[in-house]
């Protein structure tokens, strides 16, 4: 019965090895993809760079309408409301 006991033991010790190596594998595995889409991110953000978006208007390709209308460059300055001054004060 003793021996039954340690081999189970043995068994269990070589398991618990097993897992352990295996976690540390999918963590490195998820390390990986996670720089992996940090870089991706860097690379989309040079690339849209020119679309900027401050949180208060949606983004291009919303179709919300807030944004700047085709063929209009993006920044371009804002026509004065009517009744502003040059200075944009009311």
């Amino acid at each position: 019965m003793l021996e039954t006991a340690e081999g189970r033991e043995r068994e269990l010790v070589r398991s618990a090895e097993t897992i352990w190596r295996e976690r540390r594998r999918l963590i490195e595995d998820v390390r990986t993809v996670g720089d992996q889409l940090v870089g991706i991110g860097d690379a989309e953000a040079k690339r849209f760079a020119q679309f900027p978006f401050d949180g208060s208007r949606s983004g291009p390709g919303s179709g919300s309408g807030s944004g700047p209308a085709a063929g209009e460059p993006v920044g371009a300055p804002k026509p004065p409301k009517v009744g502003a001054s040059a200075d944009g004060a009311p």
